[in-house]
Order: structure tokens, then C-alpha cells, then sequence
């Protein structure tokens, strides 16, 4: 290979490197930075181009246990993960399941899976939202919150709730796969499911992650650079 050869073999390699930078740049940080973050206050504007998924109406007997929506987010700067369920309007209150496979292996009852156990219930003028943290093979509790205004009110359609737990209580590391579905009771009886079949696997990367991410592909792209861009510049 003569140098002419060697050079473009160079600037091959530091391309593509570099290309490689800027995909995954792109991929995770346009999922974290192009929604607003997420507050728990009974508002959902801050959801809009969150992740989610649709549920068919009608899968359920009544409508306060009819999911129409499932949403989840990060926030960038918080160790925590956000859910939203939306449902078909009611004054009457909802109950919903979230099943968590913290060690995305398919199995939902391993004890170190979870279950967030959410009591939604609107009012007049707020609402009330008790949280329950559970492991996910015995249901014991982990952690609890009630008494929490993160819904709408009757006034404004007893449609959505919005809820978090923290990735200690998940017993989540960052950058961690999961999977998760939700799941609307009725007593003891699951009414309504989302998605309808399988379930959701995501990634949480906090912002921390990033920056990580891109120092790592440039001490990548300089490394590659002193083994074989610098020689093939300077060889004779």
C-alpha cells in the first residue's frame, strides 16, 4: 500500500468514528432533549413528544378502567422514571398495576423485578394519587406516597394521571434495559392492559450518560488517531 493508500485508509477510519459519534449522539440525546421534562403536578402539557402508545377504547367494561393511552419519560437531570396512563373520562376512581422487568429477562415476578401500585381518584377541584413501591415477587412494599394532587379533576375529566418512582426504589442502575407494562384492577381482576400483548423495553440514560458518551468516542477517535492517522500522515 503506497501513502497515498495509507492516507485514505487514515481518513476512513477517523470518519467513520466520527460518524458513528454524531449517530449515537443523535439517537439517544434527541429522545432525551426534545421533550420538555417532566413535573408531577396534575398538568400533562410537559408530556407532549414523550414516548408512548395507544389503547384501543372499548377493551374494558367500564370506562373508568378503560386505558386509551400509556406514556413514560426521563427526566435528564433526576434519577427518576415518569409514567402517565390516560383513560376514558369518569369521576369514579382507577387503580392501575405497573409490572417493571428490571433485569429484562422476560420474567416479571424475579425478586428483584417491581410493581408500582397506583390509586387515582379526581375530585371537585385536585385530585388524589397514592403510589405504592413493591418488589415484584413477594409485594411487599418498598416505598409509598399518598395524598398526591398528580391527576386531572372531575371538572377537567378524570382522564389522566401522572406518577414516578425513583430509580433506587427500582433498584435501577443508569443506562439500565427494562421492561414494563401497566395494567388497569377491577377488585383483583385485570380489566384493561397496556400494550395488549407483549410489553415495553427501554433504556433510561440519564444526562450524565452523554457527555460520558461523546469523551468516550473521542478518546476512541484520538486513540485510533496516534495508532494509525498520525503514521500514515508523517510516514515517508
Amino acid at each position: 500500500m503506497n501513502l497515498g493508500q495509507k492516507r485514505n485508509a487514515g481518513k476512513e477510519v477517523l470518519i467513520r468514528v466520527w460518524f458513528l459519534t454524531v449517530l449515537l449522539w443523535l439517537c439517544h440525546a434527541d429522545s432525551a432533549f426534545a421533550a420538555s421534562a417532566i413535573d408531577l403536578d396534575g398538568k400533562f402539557a410537559d408530556w407532549t413528544g414523550q414516548a408512548n402508545i395507544a389503547d384501543a377504547a372499548g377493551d374494558a367494561d367500564d370506562d373508568e378502567e378503560n386505558i386509551t393511552k400509556f406514556w413514560w419519560a426521563d427526566n435528564s437531570d433526576e434519577s427518576k422514571f415518569y409514567w402517565r396512563v390516560d383513560r376514558i373520562g369518569s369521576k369514579k376512581k382507577a387503580t392501575y398495576l405497573l409490572h417493571i422487568d428490571t433485569n429484562n429477562d422476560g420474567d416479571f415476578n424475579d425478586d428483584v423485578d417491581r410493581e408500582v401500585l397506583v390509586d387515582y381518584k379526581p375530585r371537585d377541584s385536585d385530585s388524589q394519587v397514592d403510589v405504592i413501591v413493591r418488589y415484584g415477587d413477594t409485594q411487599a412494599t418498598i416505598s409509598q406516597t399518598k395524598n398526591n394532587d398528580w391527576g386531572e379533576t372531575e371538572n377537567e375529566g378524570g382522564r389522566y394521571v401522572e406518577f414516578s418512582a425513583s430509580f433506587a426504589d427500582l433498584g435501577l442502575n443508569q443506562s439500565q434495559a427494562i421492561r414494563f407494562y401497566v395494567v388497569s384492577l377491577k377488585g383483583n381482576s385485570e380489566e384493561d392492559r397496556a400494550p395488549d400483548t407483549g410489553d415495553i423495553q427501554w433504556s433510561v440514560v440519564n444526562v450524565l450518560g452523554y457527555p460520558l458518551l461523546a469523551g468516550f468516542m473521542l478518546v476512541a477517535s484520538l486513540l485510533i488517531w496516534r495508532k494509525l492517522g498520525r503514521r500514515v500522515w508523517t510516514e515517508a
